[in-house]
């Protein structure tokens, strides 16, 4: 299916293998895309210089940490890369598996299109966001956001 992972998250630790090279750090991640339901969008990020497969577009997200569920790193990473406090209804996608790595995947709808702004520690891993529909999408793509893209489409045709 799909996932995306930070530039700390490839280093030679268990996991599985990264499809890219390399191999993923840890053994969870959890990203998202976010959804406005005012404008109909979604909202992705680049990624920035500093990260592996730099300037490509992709989810937010990367590690679980330790006693995490999926979603409280979800959370914990919407607050470290976007810094938005809103209404948010998360949704799981699917779930990409290889070997003892897995990655949660989510769209997050939100009322109305924000501004994203990455806490200054996390301000490195990002080059900027886009509202866009899946039409539109800026390239190159991140191949976990186009291995997410079927699972995105089909969410947003039954749920729009």
């Amino acid at each position: 299916m799909s996932f995306l992972v930070r530039a700390e998250d490839f280093h030679d630790h268990e996991g599985g293998e990264h499809p890219e090279g390399g191999t993923f750090w840890g053994n969870a991640g959890a990203g998202c895309v976010f959804y406005a339901e005012d404008t109909k969008k979604i909202c992705i990020q680049k990624r920035s210089p500093h990260v592996k497969e730099p300037g490509t577009w992709g989810t937010f997200g990367g590690a679980i940490e330790e006693g995490e569920t999926p979603v409280e790193g979800l959370k914990r990473e919407i607050q470290e890369e976007t810094s938005y406090k809103g209404t948010k209804k998360i949704v799981t996608l699917n779930v990409y598996k290889n070997g003892n790595f897995s990655f949660h995947n989510f769209v997050v709808r939100v009322p109305k299109e924000f501004k994203p702004k990455a806490e200054p520690e996390h301000a490195w891993e990002t080059s900027g966001h886009k509202w866009t529909t899946i039409d539109k999408l800026p390239k190159p793509l991140h191949f976990g956001m186009k291995n997410l893209l079927p699972s995105l489409e089909k969410y947003l045709e039954e749920n729009p």
